[in-house]
């Protein structure tokens, strides 16, 4: 996560925000479908922000955190 964050800036208290590394054409679009999800910059890094709005939003956002996981593994360092 970036080193600071101000209130708002990345939704409301039930969002969480990741970064999706290298990721494939078809999982970019899918998650330009998913209307829970906005794009945002932050240190010349572009952030993807999952707005949860009742429980059944929590298990979309592990799926997405997860797709995150696997593109952070593939990052060359």
């Amino acid at each position: 996560m970036p080193r600071c964050r101000r209130v708002g800036e990345w939704g409301s208290a039930n969002a969480v925000a990741f970064k999706v590394v290298g990721a494939p054409a078809k999982v970019m679009t899918k998650m330009k479908r998913d209307a829970r999800i906005q794009e945002t910059q932050m240190a010349a890094s572009k952030w993807f922000v999952f707005e949860m709005e009742n429980d059944g939003d929590l298990r979309g956002a592990l799926e997405w955190l997860g797709v995150a996981y696997e593109g952070a593994g593939k990052k060359p360092r």
